[in-house]
């Protein structure tokens, strides 16, 4: 898969879920951030862990760790993000995947 791509994707993420909270893009992750991730590929929580920026048993590893593993993996397949608050205090993320069509 494309390393642009996943950067593309994988700031889509952190700019919506910047709109959805209010929040300002540092505060969910960097642009730096996001490519040490794309630039490590981390296939688990805990390689992720290990990416400046988002240590294990952090506030952003722990928030957000798996729906960026989620879009890593799965960049050439989403085409955006549903994002609605949740109970707790962070939001419920459904990534958007584009229709495959089979010939």
């Amino acid at each position: 898969m494309e390393r642009d791509v996943q950067l593309n994707v994988l700031i889509k993420l952190r700019n919506e879920m910047c709109r959805k909270k209010r929040l300002l893009p540092y505060q969910i992750f960097t642009c730096e951030c996001a490519e040490a991730i794309v630039e490590a590929q981390p296939r688990n929580l805990e390689e992720l862990g290990r990416v400046k920026g988002f240590p294990a048993g952090g506030r952003r590893h722990n928030k957000y760790g798996k729906i960026v593993l989620y879009t890593l993996q799965n960049a050439d397949k989403i085409e955006g993000f549903d994002i609605a608050e949740s109970d707790n205090e962070g939001v419920d993320i459904t990534p958007v995947i584009r229709n495959m069509t089979c010939f």
